[in-house]
């Protein structure tokens, strides 16, 4: 090999290796060892990258053109010219309170990364320089990644529970009960109230410690993710009489598709509850259900039981939302989980009219993409509120 003391770019395709081994958290002195002393064995010359962090690393490794490894032999050890006794002290060990454990735990689970010596800075550094490469990713969502690889994970312990499959039948009535109220004031609405109404919807996105793919995602997708504050300042008024697929879910013959014979498999839970003013609350939760079919506008059945009640997406289009943000990182795969959906209503029981609707749609997204050499799985959680309010129903 000639002339590679010019030849930059072996030396930025060298740094780029070992500034992604170091981001993916699988960096080791074994590793820069290797490529420190190949490009040594290669150009009889030490590696430079000007990057401070990794090249203070490879001085620790190849000592002006001599491969060195890490000490093997103990350094030798002068005798004291006197001899004095050697006390041994004896520690007592106590053991911790709970109240004493759990601070330690959460001290060290919530440490930021920038904390553990004077690393954080040279993390700095080399996060910096992969940020520009992914394309634009805050790096504050990045130093969480890597605070959290660093604390060894978010700190929750994931403990495996056993559900029981026995549901007494009195539940079961009570769910069939509540949603069969539910349908019957949605669909007298939908098919033959049709009222007008006002929609407000707003979504937000929680993104986990390990998100990195999910950095840019609001940003990259500005018209789905909307601020509560713009939603409000831009209502959707729909007139009466009108048929409109902004009615709960977008179904051309149906508002609340869920039937009652799946009201056990479907609902978490379901209450109904009388208020002050004589109005009843009806509220609904749903199981968790991953990835659900969606619901075309005009079947006249329900392709899952999230998508009877509320508007889903599929993991597909989860997926096209996070390749909207990623540069150099090439999508696998991705999908939804969808939890916790919620619909609070408020309708006068003698006319079955609405009053106020609240629904509550939150999923899981989890996508993994292939970031140059190694692949990086990230999830986030997406909440869409949807508010119902100013029901009109004329004259009827």
């Amino acid at each position: 090999m000639k002339n590679l003391e010019n030849n930059g770019r072996l030396k930025k395709v060298i740094a780029l290796l070992l500034v992604t081994t170091m981001t993916v958290g699988i960096l080791s002195s074994a590793a820069v060892k290797l490529v420190a002393s190949t490009y040594y064995m290669q150009t009889k010359r030490k590696l430079k990258t000007n990057i401070p962090v990794v090249d203070q690393i490879i001085d620790n490794v190849v000592d002006d053109g001599n491969i060195a490894g890490p000490q093997t032999t103990a350094p030798a050890v002068t005798a004291p010219a006197t001899t004095q006794e050697i006390t041994t002290a004896v520690s007592t060990t106590e053991a911790p309170t709970e109240a004493t454990s759990s601070e330690q735990t959460t001290a060290a689970t919530t440490a930021p990364a920038g904390d553990s010596g004077s690393s954080g800075g040279g993390l700095g550094d080399i996060l910096g320089l992969v940020t520009g490469l992914i394309g634009g990713i805050d790096l504050d969502g990045v130093m969480d990644m890597v605070g959290g690889l660093l604390g060894g994970g978010s700190g929750e312990e994931t403990t495996e529970t056993t559900e029981s499959t026995t549901e007494s039948k009195e539940s079961i009535a009570n769910k069939k009960d509540v949603l069969g109220k539910y349908n019957a004031v949605v669909n007298y609405a939908k098919k033959i109230g049709k009222p007008a109404f006002t929609k407000v919807t707003y979504r937000t996105l929680d993104k986990n410690f390990d998100a990195i793919l999910m950095c840019n995602l609001a940003a990259s997708n500005p018209e789905y993710f909307i601020s509560k504050e713009n939603a409000e300042a831009s209502p959707i008024v729909v007139p009466a009489n009108t048929d409109t697929s902004e009615f709960l879910i977008n179904n051309e013959s149906y508002a609340g598709m869920l039937a009652n014979a799946d009201a056990a498999d479907a609902i978490e839970s379901a209450t109904i509850v009388k208020l002050e003013d004589g109005t009843q609350k009806i509220t609904i939760t749903l199981r968790e259900e991953a990835d659900p079919a969606v619901t075309a506008p005009d079947a006249k059945d329900a392709a899952s039981f999230t998508s009877a009640m509320f508007p889903v997406i599929t993991g597909e289009e989860f997926g096209n939302m996070v390749s909207a943000g990623l540069s150099i990182a090439s999508l696998n795969s991705a999908n939804v989980t969808y939890k916790d959906c919620t619909v609070e209503l408020i309708f006068n029981p003698i006319t079955s009219r609405i009053v106020s609707i609240k629904q509550t749609t939150s999923y899981v997204g989890s996508a993994e993409a292939q970031l140059l050499i190694a692949p990086i799985t990230s999830k986030g959680t997406v909440t869409e509120v949807s508010e119902y309010k100013d029901f009109d129903y004329g004259l009827l």
